[in-house]
């Protein structure tokens, strides 16, 4: 018998990053990076700056912000969680955008065996 190789489809990036999802995609991203703006002014405005004293920690024992903080620490962990928000939106408009220009039939083959094998 022999046994042909046949790359592993990665099914959910396929839908995720489906050439339809370009212009959801471009719209999450302008309104991430206007947040993202948004609540960099917050922090600004209200001197949050320091809510969070260092990072990725808010204290030695926690991660989030604690009740002490106040407002501040909330105002700055959010602006926190909000940057690997944009951070995940980005990367799947990039990659959606590559796959809509690359996905040309050869490039897209060799593009889908360069995926399977590395994820």
């Amino acid at each position: 018998m022999s046994s042909v190789l046949v790359p592993v489809r990665n099914l959910w990036f396929e839908r995720l990053t489906s050439p339809k999802r370009l212009r959801l995609f471009v719209w999450l991203s302008l309104a991430t990076q206007i947040l993202i703006v948004v609540t960099g002014g917050l922090v600004r405005l209200t001197g949050s700056g320091l809510g969070c004293p260092t990072w990725p920690k808010c204290t030695d024992e926690s991660l989030v912000s604690t009740s002490e903080m106040g407002i501040h620490g909330v105002i700055e962990f959010g602006n926190r969680l909000l940057t690997f928000v944009l951070l995940i939106v980005a990367l799947l408009t990039f990659s959606t955008i590559i796959r809509a220009l690359l996905c040309i039939q050869p490039v897209c083959t060799s593009w889908r065996i360069a995926a399977s094998i590395i994820g």
